[in-house]
């Protein structure tokens, strides 16, 4: 990119290749940061683990509701 502004002559009055390269180093951080830093957190393990939760907790509702619809019956005479 310098040398595309410089040399070629591409809009040698401004220089516009440091925002290319700061859009760049930032795409390029967030991408550091999700590889590094959030899968490590949030891996295939830490996934199973919160699916298993959220599944352990919705069988407790549904068997609570089992429950409690089971004892609102009126008694058959």
């Amino acid at each position: 990119m310098i040398a595309a502004n410089k040399w070629l002559g591409l809009y040698p009055e401004k220089i516009w290749w440091t925002w290319a390269v700061a859009v760049w180093a930032f795409v390029f951080i967030l991408h550091v940061i999700n590889v590094f830093v959030i899968n490590n957190f949030m891996n295939k393990n830490w996934e199973r683990e919160q699916i298993d939760k959220l599944m352990l907790r919705q069988t407790k509702k549904v068997e609570k509701l089992k429950n409690d619809l089971d004892n609102s019956k009126p008694a058959a005479e």
